[in-house]
């Protein structure tokens, strides 16, 4: 009976002891977790590096646009009226459009296709895609779009968006990895403007 108890004693104080060593390495696993947490929150971020070499700050301070690299002034013609399509379930409105300019000096064609949904408030989202064509040479630069708008009093739709080049080739390779902010207006008839800025 005597050997019993003990064994059963001796049990019973590894079961402590295993609890208390369980206990002790929590303690040290959390203590250690916020060590390091705190340890990296007071790490300085340094500045990345984007594609186009210009330091991206990830700190306090504040980002710059810069200046704008290019400017393009295109005229554009829409297909009117406008054909009813549903997109993801949405009502919208599409047109095929059709313009001419000069981008980084080389003058081109824009063709691509522009979807309207009308919001509750009456402001209008479009989106879209394109593709520019050097009339010299052979580049081609495909893109993107977005934009909001609103009819004003003058009965045209005022739009603020941006393109996203997706690819470039020849004498447009070089508006590659950019982003353009554009303005354009379009009346009843089709008729139209754009004026785009790029930036790297």
């Amino acid at each position: 009976m005597t050997e019993k108890k003990t064994m059963r004693t001796l049990a019973e104080r590894r079961t402590q002891l295993s609890a208390i060593d369980a206990a002790i390495l929590i303690g040290f696993f959390i203590s250690s977790q916020i060590v390091m947490i705190s340890a990296a929150a007071q790490t300085t971020l340094a500045p990345a590096k984007t594609r186009n070499n210009s330091a991206a700050m990830t700190g306090n301070n504040a980002p710059t646009l810069g200046n704008p690299s290019v400017i393009y002034i295109e005229s554009d013609k829409s297909s009117v009226p406008l054909h009813p399509v549903s997109v993801n379930g949405t009502h919208a409105q599409a047109t095929a459009f059709t313009g001419n300019g000069t981008l980084a000096g080389i003058p081109d064609t824009d063709t691509g296709t522009a979807y309207f949904i009308t919001r509750p408030d009456g402001s209008v989202y479009t989106f879209g895609n394109g593709a520019v064509v050097s009339k010299v040479g052979n580049g081609i630069l495909t893109y993107t779009f977005d934009a909001i708008g609103h009819y004003l009093p003058d009965g045209k739709l005022h739009d603020t968006g941006h393109i996203i080049v997706k690819s470039t080739s020849g004498n447009l390779d070089s508006l590659s990895e950019k982003i353009g902010l554009y303005k354009d207006w379009y009346d009843a008839s089709g008729n139209g403007m754009t004026t785009m800025w790029f930036w790297n």
